[in-house]
């Protein structure tokens, strides 16, 4: 898709999804990506990654993680764990982190008191086995992602596996799209995790 012409906010959409989103200089010469997020460690405990179907645009490189990163749409960022000068790049734009990873998981670094420093906004949603089917986690994550605010979202976790899996769920849900295009387009994202998609089917069928 590509933005609106109104600097202060606007609705993209996702598939079916309506996702809130917030234009400004730094969406300038990004282009759009269709890069793999690899397998995460989710259910599985196992790390996949999928290399990237397209070189990522120089522009938007510093911005978009180099592990499984994909800008989904203007403003929506997925991605596996970002370094310590992805995020200090994400500075610039004002943007906020969605962390799916559970305080345990090995970051290499502060993650969350580098988040401080940098004066962003800083949001955990741990997400293991079992998180998959908590409605409480899916909502947290939803409203995240739709939450009307300034710049980026960038919502990780270890290689972009859980993110894909929890959206899967959200295309469903919220957007109406159905299961099997919407388990398609969560794949094409990096959901690579049979355990992930076990979870995520679970939990659509719960009711």
């Amino acid at each position: 898709m590509e933005p609106g012409h109104d600097e202060r906010g606007r609705q993209a959409r996702t598939g079916d999804v309506l996702v809130r989103v917030r234009s400004a200089a730094w969406v300038l010469g990004w282009m759009s990506l269709m890069v793999a997020c690899g397998g995460g460690t989710g259910a599985t405990g196992q790390e996949e990654t999928v290399s990237a179907q397209e070189p990522v645009d120089v522009a938007s490189a510093s911005v978009i993680p180099k592990v499984n990163g994909v800008e989904v749409e203007p403003g929506l960022i997925f991605a596996g764990q970002p370094t310590d000068d992805e995020l200090r790049a994400l500075k610039a734009t004002g943007g906020r982190v969605l962390d799916l990873r559970g305080a345990q998981e090995n970051r290499g670094f502060d993650e969350i008191a580098l988040v401080e420093e940098l004066g962003l906004e800083y949001l955990n949603v741990p997400v293991d086995g079992p998180a998959l089917m908590d409605p409480a986690v899916h909502a947290a994550f939803r409203a995240a992602i739709n939450k009307d605010a300034e710049g980026p979202l960038l919502v990780h976790c270890a290689s972009g596996n859980r993110v894909a899996g929890l959206y899967y769920a959200m295309l469903v849900e919220e957007g109406g799209v159905p299961r099997s295009e919407a388990l398609a387009r969560a794949k094409a994202l990096g959901l690579t995790s049979q355990g992930v998609e076990s979870g995520i089917e679970a939990y659509l069928d719960r009711d």
